[in-house]
């Protein structure tokens, strides 16, 4: 999940010489009642699946992760007060062409905890060794399986989120959110190159919460 990736960089300009939008006139945020609905074309497949209801509302198949970082203070311990969320990721599962799947849909070196809400991100090529701007973020997508470990695993080259709820109470330090607290929710548009593109709807339950040192 966080081993180094690095996309074709010849991709993001092929987008901009090609003119690609990544925006869809039909999608809209499908409100805050719990799902996770994906659709578009990425890796050779047409994809349009949907997570609801008890599935969705009982955090069973698809599920938030919030991770945060932190200074280490001198007695070895983090400093909650000063830490950072960074990344959101929502794991779930999937069943496509009649085989079960579990994905990783990682939002990437971006704190959406600090984003009001109606706020858009914009998605920009990951290139590691180097931070996106600060009105952007990374977004990787993975697929894995039983039989095959690694199915899949790329990042988007551009597009959007548009952030619709991030709910939660901080715990100690009045920054991090805690296990099993807190809900995010929004519209995601984006393309992994010019034929490949996802339009993600979704409002998740977060039960996951790491810190790491920063």
């Amino acid at each position: 999940m966080r081993d180094a990736f690095l996309f074709r960089l010849l991709a993001p300009f092929v987008l901009i010489a090609c003119g690609a939008s990544t925006d869809d006139p039909g999608a809209q945020w499908e409100g805050a009642t719990p799902h996770f609905h994906a659709r578009g074309f990425l890796n050779g497949e047409n994809l349009d699946f949907a997570t609801t209801g008890e599935e969705a509302a009982s955090a069973s198949r698809v599920w938030c992760g919030l991770e945060y970082v932190a200074p280490r203070l001198g007695d070895g311990t983090l400093d909650l007060s000063r830490a950072r969320q960074v990344t959101t990721e929502i794991d779930g599962y999937a069943m496509i062409n009649g085989k079960e799947r579990t994905f990783e849909f990682e939002m990437m070196n971006h704190s959406l905890q600090t984003e009001k809400t109606g706020a858009k991100v914009k998605i920009v090529p990951r290139v590691d060794g180097a931070d996106p701007p600060a009105d952007s973020m990374w977004t990787d997508w993975e697929w894995h399986s039983e039989e095959i470990a690694d199915i899949y695993e790329g990042s988007a080259q551009d597009g959007t989120f548009e952030l619709q709820q991030f709910t939660g109470t901080p715990g100690p330090g009045g920054v991090v959110i805690p296990n099993g607290d807190g809900v995010v929710g929004g519209l995601f548009q984006a393309r992994w190159s010019v034929n490949e593109s996802l339009t993600i709807s979704f409002t998740v339950r977060c039960t996951d919460t790491t810190v790491e040192e920063e």
